[in-house]
């Protein structure tokens, strides 16, 4: 072994002393420190530090291209005002919201995201509240579906529109219709299988979106092809009227089941999950806030112990004390 290797070691060695004297001498100084940031730490993790709660629905869509919508449609529909300002009036109202996440626009207390893989919108609200959380969440979700029929983004709600506009119309022509009370029934008509082909054919028209022009031809065409059509009396008139009626009402009829059959498969186009109550707190928890903030007071004892022990040392050195009071006549300055 060397001179110089022998004179490292020996220098290694009593620096690692001289910093575990340090600590020691400095332990005092040390666990003030720690108990300082220790009940910061506590204070700030179940004092000023408020709780928050993440409450999560999703919304599941329908992969159908023809009947369905995009989940892209749904999502931008879910990051829209028209959804976020019934949230925050909600909030605003129940007092579970600050200024700041209004001023925000819920940046971060209200999000909704696309999962690429499953194509299921995820929707998550976090409150300081579990339960208003959750409520609000699910309430969120639904306005979000009941938004999407009224919008009618799918091919579904479309043709629902078109046929309740059609059974609107045929109805309103029933109503214009004057037939006796007694024969109103179409169970008890004597046009009924004569009317039911007619009614078939229309209703077809009708829900394959033909035009009205059409509608009308038929039905004058019917109308004419009845025995005795050409005649003006007043019963072959009433004649007339108790056929147009009958089959109209077979037209209608016709409508609502259709009507029916795409409400049941609306319902599942959009479909939402509610969200369950968070039972756990989001995370750092308590325990690790308070942790952190103790490690943190190790850390900040055993530095201040260092500088104590530098200053200390520098004291008794002539050189450093010139520069000591080189850099005080510097700030002076």
């Amino acid at each position: 072994m060397t001179p110089s290797e022998h004179y490292t070691e020996e220098q290694d060695e009593f620096s690692l002393i001289e910093l575990l004297t340090v600590l020691v001498v400095h332990r005092r100084l040390i666990a003030v420190c720690t108990l300082v940031f220790a009940a910061l730490g506590i204070s700030y993790a179940y004092v000023i530090k408020t709780r928050t709660f993440t409450a999560t629905a999703t919304i599941v869509t329908n992969k159908n291209s023809d009947a369905g919508i995009a989940p892209e449609t749904l999502v931008s529909l879910a990051q829209s005002e028209g959804i976020k300002q019934p949230l925050i009036k909600q909030l605003e109202k129940d007092g579970l919201t600050t200024d700041a996440d209004i001023l925000n626009d819920l940046d971060g207390t209200y999000t909704a995201s696309l999962n690429n893989k499953t194509s299921q919108i995820q929707l998550s609200l976090k409150l300081d509240d579990a339960e208003a959380a959750q409520k609000n969440i699910n309430d969120t979700a639904q306005r979000i579906i009941a938004e999407a029929k009224r919008l009618q983004l799918s091919t579904v709600s479309q043709r629902i529109s078109k046929l309740d506009l059609a059974k609107a119309d045929v109805a309103a022509e029933i109503a214009a219709i004057s037939v006796p009370a007694d024969k109103a029934d179409i169970e008890q008509n004597e046009f009924l299988a004569y009317a039911l082909p007619i009614a078939a054919l229309e209703s077809s028209v009708i829900l394959q979106g033909g035009e009205k022009q059409l509608v009308q031809k038929m039905q004058e065409n019917a109308v004419s092809l009845m025995p005795g059509s050409k005649t003006s009396s007043a019963n072959d008139r009433q004649k007339k009227d108790l056929f147009i009626h009958t089959y109209k009402t077979l037209v209608i009829q016709n409508i609502e089941k259709e009507l029916k059959a795409l409400k049941q498969q609306e319902q599942s186009i959009v479909l939402a999950m509610p969200a369950t109550l968070p039972k756990k707190a989001d995370k750092p928890g308590r325990a690790l806030i308070a942790l952190l903030f103790i490690l943190a007071g190790v850390m900040a004892g055993c530095c201040t112990a260092f500088v104590r022990a530098a200053i200390d040392k520098s004291q008794h050195n002539p050189e450093t004390k010139q520069q000591w009071q080189r850099l005080k006549d510097a700030l002076r300055s």
